[in-house]
Order: structure tokens, then sequence, then C-alpha cells
């Protein structure tokens, strides 16, 4: 019988010193960053509930880890672009920053607060505050934080940290759900110390939040199918909304996804037969371009790529040269054109940035990331089709949301920057059914070796 790890009295005291003293003196640095620390508690406490007996030790540990290593990497980094004099300054305020739209989000969300705590901005501050460009509910979220615990740099961040690892405990319930304990434990590691969306979750960008979301809607979904209880479809769209909220102008990614847990679940729940799914979900995908010019939601989306291609930095082209010129309309691009794109644009979407593209060392900093990513593609396509096999009718409606949404998602990009951080939104997932790759593999060879 294995001993169980029990914190006694002589265990607790020590650990309630240490913590009673960082808490003192993260306390006097900033008041916000103590309510992230208590959340932090509340969370931790949550994940020893209501998780597994057995994988309650595995899940607290990989929480706590996952926030510490974040803690470590924003103090270091915010240290560095201080001492470098790394600021966004605009009308006399500065922000420290690691990516431009974070410096932007900072001081625009500052600003709000100002303005509610009413101080007079002014027209220039006013209308850069509440101005149509880059709008969005996540301005408003982080104005409210100032709003309670004044401005730090550090401490608004720390929700985004916890966005992050939270997502791995996530898709860690859905590999759970659908693959099995081993493949769940791999995804929901390699999720959270993942450098990429490490980085995100220690800058303050909207895309944790959005990223943890759509973990939310994949495991509502997984319940609502396996358990039949529409207690679980209320999540889903409430995570539909903030997302709404957090990136405005999602239509087509929100109309795409509702249709997309309608179609599952009916398809599922009554019985349909997967072929007959798999068949009209990959007709409707490969429509989907043929529909661009019909409705002025899907005219946005190829606007997106047609000025994301044409900003700075490094970008790439999808679409025939002429689509690229200034006041081209877009609504001529033939259906031939568009699932051109389509494909074109899956294999910029999977495979950028490309290292003759390097530029400078901040893009080359990224490959040692991109070879582990390739690795994870790879075993991806083997849990992919581990599970066609199967014929689970559960995670075959998973590889379709992938599908889906990262044929929207591909036709959209254009600045490998921006490519980037969009693949992330779906990085989760496709490391899922990596991990169910390499279960599988791991366990044939097992089979084999036993023969």
């Amino acid at each position: 019988m294995k001993n169980k790890a029990v914190l006694g009295k002589e265990n607790c005291l020590p650990a309630l010193a240490v913590i009673g003293i960082a808490l003192g003196l993260i306390s006097v640095v900033s008041a916000g960053t103590l309510f992230d620390l208590f959340l932090c508690a509340l969370i931790a406490y949550a994940i020893y509930k209501y998780s597994p007996s057995d994988e309650k030790d595995f899940l607290i540990k990989l929480f706590i880890s996952g926030v510490v290593l974040r803690i470590l990497l924003l103090v270091l980094i915010q240290s560095m672009l201080m001492h470098n004099g790394r600021w966004f300054e605009s009308y006399g305020d500065k922000a420290v920053y690691l990516f431009g739209d974070e410096g932007y989000y900072t001081i625009r969300s500052w600003w709000i607060t100002q303005y509610v705590s009413g101080l007079d901005l002014g027209a220039s501050k006013f209308n850069n505050a509440f101005g149509f460009y880059g709008q969005s509910f996540y301005l408003y979220i982080v104005a409210f934080f100032y709003y309670l615990f004044g401005y730090s740099p550090v401490s608004v961040v720390f929700l985004n940290i916890i966005f992050g690892v939270l997502t791995g405990i996530v898709y860690y319930f859905i590999g759970l759900e659908i693959a099995g304990r081993n493949a769940a434990r791999v995804a929901a590691i390699v999720t959270v110390f993942f450098p990429s969306l490490v980085i995100w979750s220690i800058s303050n960008l909207k895309d944790p939040l959005f990223i943890f979301l759509m973990g939310i809607i994949l495991l509502s979904f997984v319940k609502l199918v396996k358990n039949n209880r529409l207690r679980y479809i209320w999540p889903i769209f409430i995570a539909l909304l903030l997302q709404l909220l957090v990136r405005p102008k999602t239509y087509l990614y929100i109309m795409a996804v509702m249709t997309w847990v309608i179609a599952s679940y009916l398809m599922i729940r009554k019985k349909i037969r997967l072929s007959h799914m798999i068949l009209l979900i990959m007709i409707l995908i490969v429509l989907l371009p043929a529909l661009y010019p019909k409705f002025e939601s899907v005219k946005i989306a190829l606007v997106n790529q047609q000025k994301a291609a044409a900003s700075g930095g490094i970008h790439y082209r999808i679409y025939d040269d002429w689509v690229y010129h200034n006041f081209a309309d877009v609504s001529k691009v033939t259906n031939f054109q568009l699932l051109k794109a389509l494909f074109k644009g899956w294999v910029h979407f999977f495979l950028e940035p490309f290292i003759w593209k390097t530029r400078s060392f901040a893009s080359l900093s990224v490959f040692p990331q991109m070879v582990v990513w390739y690795f994870i593609v790879l075993f991806g396509f083997l849990g992919l089709f581990a599970k066609l096999k199967q014929n689970d009718g559960v995670a075959v409606s998973l590889i379709v949301f992938l599908l889906l949404v990262g044929s929207i998602f591909a036709m959209t990009g254009g600045n490998i920057g921006t490519t980037f951080r969009m693949r992330d939104m779906l990085t989760p997932l496709i490391i899922l059914f990596s991990s169910i790759g390499i279960s599988d593999h791991l366990q044939v060879r097992q089979d084999k070796g036993r023969i």
C-alpha cells in the first residue's frame, strides 16, 4: 500500500512561515498581486477538491509549477525590459512592454480607469482610450482591475498566468474523457510548458483568455455529449459570448462553433453514422470558400488577410497577387482561387515561420520550438488517424472542430507574427491529439515487444 503524502504539523509550520513572509513582501509591492495569490490558492483548493483522487497530487504540482515558472520569467523579463528602457509611450504615459499590443492595451486600460475615477483625459487621450480601433472587452477587464487595486505592471499580467496554466488542466480533463490518463497527462504537461503559450501568458495580451475559453468550450461539449445534460451547454454559450467581447469581429468563428456544437451533438446523440458526419462536415469545409463572396461577414476575413499580408514584418500571400492591390474588389475572387488559398493557408498556418524568412534574432529564437512543433504535428496526425480508426464520435467531432476553426484562421492569416499567435489558439488541441498519437505509438511497440 502506497503512503499518502500528508502535511503533518511539523511540515506545516515551515511552509506556513514561508508563505506568510512571501505574502507580506508581495502585499507591500502590490495589493493586486496579493489578490492574485489569494485567487491562486482558491483555484488550487478547487483542483484538489474536484480532481480524481489518484490525480490530485499530479494536478496540484502541475498548477503550482506552471505558476511559479511564469512568475519567475515575468519578473526576469520585466526587469530586463525596464533596464533596457523598453517603454511604450503615449501622451506622457508609458508602460513596459514585450509586445507592442501589450503596451497599447496597458495604457488604454489605464486611461479608462482614470476617466472612470473622474480625471479629465482631454480629447486625444479620450479618443484613443474609447476609440473603435482595437476596442475589446479585455480593455475593461484590465481597467476594472486597475480601478480596484491601482496600477501595477505585474499584477494584472498575473491573471493571464492563471489562465495559461488552467488551460493545460482543462485539456487534461478533455484528454481524460477521450484518451485516458497517460495521454491526458502528456497533453497537460506540454500545454502548460509549451514556450509560446508560456510567453503569451506572461504578457498583457488577450490571447491567454481566448485560448482558455476555447478549452472551456471543448470540455463543456465533451461533457454535454457524454452525459447528455443540457446544463453543460451554458458554459459553451457564455464562453462564446466572452470570446466575442474579447475579440470583436469574430462572427464567422462564433457561427462556425455554434453550428459545430449543434450538428455534432445531434449526430452523436441520435446515432447518425460517423462516416456521414465526416462526409457532411468535409463538404461544408470545402464549400466554405465558395460562400466567401456571398456574405459581408466573410468578406471581412478576406480583407483582414489582405491587410495582414501588406503590413510590416514578415508576411506571406495565399491569394493571387491582384487581390493585394489597393482597392481590389475581393468579391471577384473565384471559388477555385478561394479553395486554392485555403490549402495554401493551411500550409502556412501549420509550418510558419520558415527558417529562410528569418530577419532578426527574435524570429530565429523560435526555431527550437518549431522543431518540437513539427514533431507535435507529426504525432498529431497519428492521433487523428488512431481516433478515426476507433470510430470515436466525440474525438472525431473534435477533429472536425480543428479542421473547421483551423480553416477560418488559415484563411485570415498573412502576417507571420499574427499567424503564430492565431495558431496557438488551436495548439493545445493539436498537442492533445499528438499525445494520443504518442500513447498509441508506444502501446503498439509494447504489444509487439510482448509478441
